[in-house]
């Protein structure tokens, strides 16, 4: 299992570093949340909730299918972690994990207001670093965050390690 969890991550970190872009605008968030919803139509059949915030204000938000509020308490918190960690939420959970000190991770009382789980990712750009995240919400937390590591791969034209495959041992 230790490591499958080296291996997660190092595929994650490879992920963060190659999915960074030249720019990215509020109509670059909607061409983002749409592809998203494009890909977990098409490869996940269910509904999920999806939001993008640049610079701490939400430019793209849609709820599909039976997606709702606990949905967008899930994303808000996974975002509060990617904040707190300057990584993908799901990095930030496997390398805690892995350490084995999820039990003792700095905020551990204040769990209301953040997860650490899949489903938020930084949205880079070149020179600038983080100025927003991509969340999504509403599948098991690898595929939340492959489902956001391969929309931004698809509007880049880049091909992608995935974590999916094998990750059995990830709740």
């Amino acid at each position: 299992m230790a490591d499958d969890y080296r291996e997660v991550i190092e595929i994650i970190r490879q992920q963060e570093e190659k999915l960074v872009f030249d720019a990215f605008s509020q109509d670059d968030s909607l061409k983002l949340g749409l592809k998203i919803i494009e890909t977990v139509l098409d490869q996940y059949k269910k509904g999920v909730s999806v939001r993008i915030d640049l610079n701490g204000i939400t430019v793209f938000s849609h709820l599909m299918g039976r997606a709702g509020l606990g949905n967008e308490w899930w994303m808000r918190k996974k975002m509060n972690a990617c904040q707190k960690y300057g990584t993908s939420s799901f990095r930030a959970y496997l390398e805690i994990e892995y350490a084995g000190k999820l039990e003792e991770y700095p905020w551990a009382a204040n769990q209301g207001n953040y997860a650490l789980r899949g489903g938020c990712f930084p949205i880079q750009v070149k020179g600038e670093g983080t100025i927003g995240y991509a969340m999504v919400s509403g599948l098991p937390q690898a595929n939340d965050h492959q489902l956001i590591a391969d929309s931004i791969a698809a509007l880049q034209g880049k091909a992608i390690p995935t974590v999916l495959g094998g990750m059995e041992f990830i709740p």
